[in-house]
C-alpha cells in the first residue's frame, strides 16, 4: 500500500485523531472503489472494488492493508461490516452476496439466490446474521447467514439499487429506478418466514417516500433512529422523518444540495456521522461535501480525488471521514 499524506486539503490545522497524519491517501485497488465500511470499534475499514476484491485496512498509527478478501467473480458493489464486528457482507455483480469472517477473512457463506446483479446489501443493526439485499432481479431478499433457505423474497415492480435497515430493526427500506423509497415492516417479513416464503410484498409496505426525480443510489438510517437519508441521481440528498407517526404525513425534512451526478450513472452512497449532526454523500465531481444536519448548511467542501466520489463513511468514534473514488483511491482525513 502506498500512503500519500498530502492528497487532501487539510481539514484542521491540529491533528485530532489517531491517524499518522491529518490526511491520507490509501492505494491498493486496481480499479474504482465502490464502497467502504468501518468496523464497529473503528480499528479497521473494508473497501470493495470493481477489481472484484475487498481490502481490509488498519485505522490508527499504522494505516495499512492487512488482508484481502477474495471470491467474487465480478465487481463488488457494496461492503458492510456487521454491528457485532464478527462478519463482513458484500454484494456483487456476480449475482451473489458473500459473508466473510472479519478476523480471518475466510469466506463463510455464498448466497446465490439472486437472478441478476446485486446492487446493495445491509445488515440488521447489532446483528451478524440477518441481512437484506437488492438488485436488478426486482426482489428484496431477506436472509439469515445461519440458514440455507431464504427467509423472504419481496417482489417489486422495478430494479432496486439501495437498501438499509432502520436503527431499531423494525423496518427495511429500499429504493431503485422508480425514484421512490419504500418502507417494509420487518416484523411481517419475519412472520412470513415462519410460515412460507412471502410472495406479495404489497401487504407489508408501510409507506412510500416520494420526492426524488431520478434513481435512488444510496440509503442510510441515522444512528438516533429518527431519520433516513436518500441520495438520488437528481443530485438531491433528502432527509426523511421515519418516526412511526408523523404529523401531517409529510416525511420530507430537508434537501441537501451541492453534490453532482453525471452520465456515468454510478451508485453514489450517503452517510451520517455517529452523533447524527453531520451528513455526507458521494459526488461525481470528485469533491467530498459535509453538511450540518440541523441547519442544512455546507460545512466542508473537500477536494483531493481525481475521479467521482462513490462512497463516504464517518468513523464511529473519531473525527475522521473516509471517501472512495473511481480514481482507485481511498482518502481518509480528519474533520
Amino acid at each position: 500500500m502506498d500512503m500519500d499524506t498530502t492528497a487532501m486539503v487539510p481539514m484542521n490545522q491540529a491533528q485530532a485523531s489517531l491517524l499518522p497524519a491529518p490526511n491520507l491517501s490509501l492505494t491498493g485497488h486496481s480499479a474504482a472503489v465502490y464502497s467502504l465500511s468501518f468496523s464497529p470499534d473503528g480499528s479497521s475499514m473494508c473497501s470493495g472494488s470493481f477489481d472484484k476484491t475487498i481490502l481490509l485496512w488498519s485505522i490508527g498509527p499504522y494505516c495499512e492493508n492487512h488482508n484481502v478478501l477474495a471470491g467474487h467473480k465480478n465487481a463488488v458493489t457494496q461492503v458492510v461490516w456487521s454491528g457485532s464486528g464478527d462478519r463482513i457482507y458484500s454484494s456483487s455483480a456476480d449475482k451473489a452476496v458473500h459473508c466473510y469472517d472479519a478476523m480471518s477473512g475466510e469466506l463463510l457463506k455464498r448466497h446465490t439466490s439472486s437472478k441478476g446483479v446485486v446492487n446493495g446489501v445491509a445488515v440488521e443493526t447489532g446483528s451478524c446474521n440477518l441481512f437484506a439485499s437488492v438488485g436488478d432481479d426486482k426482489k428484496v431478499r431477506l436472509n439469515d447467514a445461519r440458514v440455507k433457505r431464504e427467509l423472504a423474497a419481496v417482489p417489486t415492480k422495478f430494479a432496486n439499487t439501495a437498501v438499509a435497515f432502520s436503527t431499531d430493526n423494525m423496518n427495511v427500506f429500499f429504493g431503485g429506478i422508480d425514484n421512490t423509497v419504500t418502507a417494509l415492516d420487518l416484523r411481517q417479513l419475519h412472520a412470513a418466514a415462519d410460515d412460507d416464503m412471502m410472495e406479495d410484498g404489497a401487504t407489508r409496505v408501510l409507506y412510500e417516500l416520494k420526492g426524488h426525480t431520478d434513481t435512488i443510489t444510496g440509503l442510510a438510517a441515522s444512528p438516533d433512529g429518527t431519520k433516513l437519508l436518500s441520495n438520488g441521481m437528481d443530485a438531491a440528498l433528502i432527509e426523511w422523518d421515519i418516526s412511526p407517526f408523523v404529523e401531517g404525513g409529510d416525511r420530507c425534512v430537508k434537501v441537501f444540495r451541492g453534490h453532482t451526478h453525471n452520465a456515468e450513472k454510478r451508485l453514489l452512497r450517503c452517510a451520517w456521522s455517529r452523533d447524527s449532526e453531520m451528513v455526507s454523500c458521494g459526488s461525481a465531481d470528485g469533491v467530498v461535501r459535509v453538511w450540518d444536519e440541523p441547519t442544512g448548511e455546507e460545512l466542508y467542501s473537500l477536494p483531493g480525488h481525481k475521479g467521482g466520489v462513490l462512497d463516504v463513511q464517518f468513523h464511529p468514534n473519531q473525527p475522521v471521514l473516509a471517501s472512495a473514488s473511481s480514481d482507485k483511491t481511498i482518502l481518509v482525513g480528519e474533520i
